[in-house]
């Protein structure tokens, strides 16, 4: 993931929150190189979207493409008033 792409999430989680949605579910891919690592891009869109008035709920996490080491993340978000 790039920075054009946690910031086009989240816009779109401060638009849901605008237009009433309950819940947003955003997906990551991140191409893993290693078994242990931080993912900084991936905090970010958590941050960024909670900025948003949202609270993460639920994470699930599935290597995609076999043998690339893609992981696809995929974060449920509640809507919640700070």
């Amino acid at each position: 993931m790039d920075d054009s792409e946690v910031q086009q999430i989240i816009k779109d989680a401060q638009l849901a929150r605008q237009e009433g949605h309950m819940v947003f579910t955003a997906v990551a891919v991140k191409g893993l190189y290693k078994e242990a690592y931080t993912a900084w891009d991936i905090s970010g869109l958590i941050e960024g979207v909670e900025r948003q008035g949202w609270l993460l709920a639920h994470t699930s996490e599935m290597y995609v493409g076999i043998g690339t080491g893609n992981l696809r993340m995929t974060c449920v978000f509640r809507r919640h008033d700070w």
